[in-house]
């Protein structure tokens, strides 16, 4: 028999992939305890109901994520170096964990079927994150004056828009991509 956690940790795992590949909608209750090996009260006893191991799945990764994403940005290296660590951090999550990045793509292209997801609360907070982390790259003379939040808003944009084109069936994420963006993020396209 399983621990309790162990039990959890596999329902969380299971529930990934089976929402990542099918859909929420799509996806029963009963593939997914038969997928993790568990009955149907153990479900329901850590996560209430599937709209309940929905939420619980989501925020518990995008909550260390963010808290990752948080120590970051707030670390001593050279600000450039900094945004190197977190892309190359975001690579690395998404090799690790295919099935909940494919998850969070399904939802951000159909929202209708699954719970209410608000990606705006995760965006908008780390759209608030770099604006600070801009700001302070500035006034230390990392950055050129510009708007700060502009800055956050156009790193946001080529880092979300090459992950999503990657799990869109677009061409795969790699280390040079990462490095592509973030010459292009810190010298542009002209010579």
């Amino acid at each position: 028999m399983q621990d309790p956690m162990g039990a959890r940790e596999d329902i969380l795992s299971q529930a990934t992939k089976l929402f990542a590949n099918q859909g929420f909608a799509q996806t029963s209750v009963r593939e997914i305890v038969e997928s993790a090996g568990v009955t149907k009260p153990t479900l329901y006893y850590y996560f209430g109901s599937k709209d309940g191991l929905f939420e619980v799945l989501v925020t518990e990764r995008i909550s260390a994520d963010t808290q990752a994403f948080e120590e970051i940005l707030g670390g001593d290296e050279p600000p450039m170096e900094r945004l190197g660590i977190l892309s190359r951090r975001a690579l690395e999550r998404m090799r690790e964990d295919p099935d909940f990045a494919r998850l969070i793509g399904r939802c951000a292209r159909d929202p209708t079927g699954a719970p209410h997801l608000d990606l705006n609360v995760f965006m908008t907070a780390q759209a608030k994150s770099l604006t600070v982390f801009f700001q302070e790259g500035i006034q230390c003379g990392a950055f050129r004056p510009q708007d700060p939040l502009e800055l956050a808003l156009a790193f946001q944009g080529l880092l979300n828009f090459r992950f999503m084109a990657a799990l869109c069936g677009g061409p795969p994420l790699t280390d040079l991509s990462v490095q592509t963006l973030l010459s292009v993020f810190e010298n542009g396209v002209t010579p």
